[in-house]
């Protein structure tokens, strides 16, 4: 007996054909990305944050230095 398929679909546990709503291009490993290293993004991405927040401390410290001196 030759087992049935159709394309685009799945059988669940009870034998019923469900339309398979995973993203196909998601998972064909031939797309190109946007930037070759995803990683790179998320590190450039938290390496500006943590920028971002030394230098807010390093521009806060400086006005509270400046006060005292007043």
């Amino acid at each position: 007996m030759e087992e049935e398929h159709r394309p685009g679909y799945y059988k669940d546990e009870n034998g019923v054909w469900r339309k398979d709503r995973r993203m196909k291009e998601r998972r064909n490993r031939q797309l190109e990305f946007h930037h070759n290293d995803r990683r790179v993004i998320y590190r450039r991405k938290t390496d500006r944050e943590i920028l971002d927040r030394e230098t807010q401390t390093a521009i806060d410290e400086a006005i509270t230095e400046l006060r005292r001196k007043d």
